[in-house]
């Protein structure tokens, strides 16, 4: 298993969840946006970017295709860092 950030893109509002009292405080420093981390195998790593190397030849819209570049360089940066890669990644890579 390997812990991937994940980047989520979304057209909608970013709305808080902090209650009322805390976003009007001054005093409280404003939260600190953090992408999720989470565990993924090697293998669903791999077939994300695959299916994200196919959809960013395939769409047409320009919006659509940006953010699937995001998504993917995201991906491929932290497919790049982590350490150590097995052996088998070139196998799962190439079929």
């Amino acid at each position: 298993m390997v812990n991937v950030t994940v980047p989520f893109y979304s057209r909608r509002s970013r709305v808080s969840k902090l209650p009322l009292e805390r976003l009007l405080d001054s005093s409280v420093p404003p939260p600190v946006r953090t992408m999720p981390t989470i565990a993924v195998s090697w293998g669903e790593l791999i077939d994300k970017i695959t299916i994200l190397e196919i959809k960013e030849q395939r769409l047409t819209s320009p919006a659509a295709v940006e953010n699937v570049r995001n998504e993917l360089a995201a991906l491929s940066r932290a497919l790049a860092e982590l350490k150590p890669m097995p052996a088998a990644l070139d196998v799962l890579k190439a079929t």
